[in-house]
């Protein structure tokens, strides 16, 4: 990589975000963030309310990231595009480049597949949910 970048990974809770988030981190020599790292051991006691906390950790850490000129990844299920723009925003304003991933895992619209692949026991109907509001993005939106 050469100057500093912010790669999103969207998708549903065990589509395969984390691992792919990770492997990236590496190879690329990125920071690697997600909303679970906020919540920690203590993931069981999730709630919506909570949540907001976290999605401020993850942005406090990747705009001081893309500040000192380095690189992030940031792995949320950034189901509406209204969260995804936020970041985008934030590329903007530290000139970062940017980019938008999903996990290629073959399941990873299948609601019963990633509720059986999530490590934080997230339930089925909220997998659904989200399924249900997913917004895809348009061509060209983050160019």
């Amino acid at each position: 990589m050469t100057g500093p970048r912010l790669t999103i990974i969207r998708g549903l809770p065990g589509s395969g975000k984390t691992t792919l988030g990770k492997i990236l981190a590496k190879d690329f020599g990125a920071e690697y963030i997600d909303n679970d790292m906020w919540f920690g051991e203590l993931y069981d006691l999730w709630s919506r309310k909570k949540n907001k906390y976290a999605i401020d950790w993850c942005k406090g850490i990747a705009a001081r990231t893309l500040f000192r000129g380095g690189s992030v990844i940031v792995a949320n299920t950034f189901v509406k595009l209204k969260y995804i723009d936020e970041y985008y925003e934030m590329a903007q304003e530290f000139d970062a480049e940017f980019s938008v991933l999903e996990p290629r895992t073959p399941w990873k619209f299948d609601p019963i597949a990633c509720y059986h692949c999530t490590l934080h026991g997230v339930p089925l109907d909220h997998i659904k949910g989200m399924l249900d509001n997913w917004e895809k993005i348009p061509e060209g939106r983050y160019k």
